[in-house]
């Protein structure tokens, strides 16, 4: 599923070239997004390719994605997580014709804690299965 590449991708920032500025917004650390994600309209169509646009909105609002002078930007990340995704197991819960949802479980580092995880999948017509909902 391409849901996990786009979040990473728009977590880090989109493509950017050359040094990343920050600056202080509202009293907190931020900086733009690259290029490809550089603007509201370029993010939700990025995150659209496989998000409904309800669960884009959600994603942009939990990311703290603000745009400042016409650019998107996000609060500086804190270095990572310890989240081990490539050892993610994933259980399919509930199913029909037009919505699934999955039950992902997911090891911390090595402290032998999981993190859960349901992802509701919608059906979009003319679009096809796009994540709906991200619970933790």
């Amino acid at each position: 599923m391409d849901a996990n590449s786009h979040y990473w991708h728009v977590v880090s920032g989109g493509n950017s070239e050359g040094e990343i500025k920050s600056f202080d917004y509202k009293g907190k650390d931020y900086r733009y997004l690259g290029e490809d994600i550089g603007t509201m309209e370029k993010l939700f169509t990025f995150l659209t390719e496989v998000y409904t646009l309800e669960a884009a909105q959600s994603l942009i609002q939990m990311l703290q994605i603000v745009e400042v002078n016409g650019k998107t930007a996000q609060p500086n990340a804190d270095g990572g997580s310890l989240v081990e995704w490539g050892q993610a197991a994933i259980k399919l819960v509930n199913e029909t014709e037009t919505a699934k949802i999955y039950q992902i479980t997911v090891p911390i580092g090595d402290s032998g804690d999981i993190e859960e995880f349901q992802v509701k999948i919608r059906f979009v017509r003319d679009q096809g299965w796009r994540v709906h909902q991200l619970q933790s």
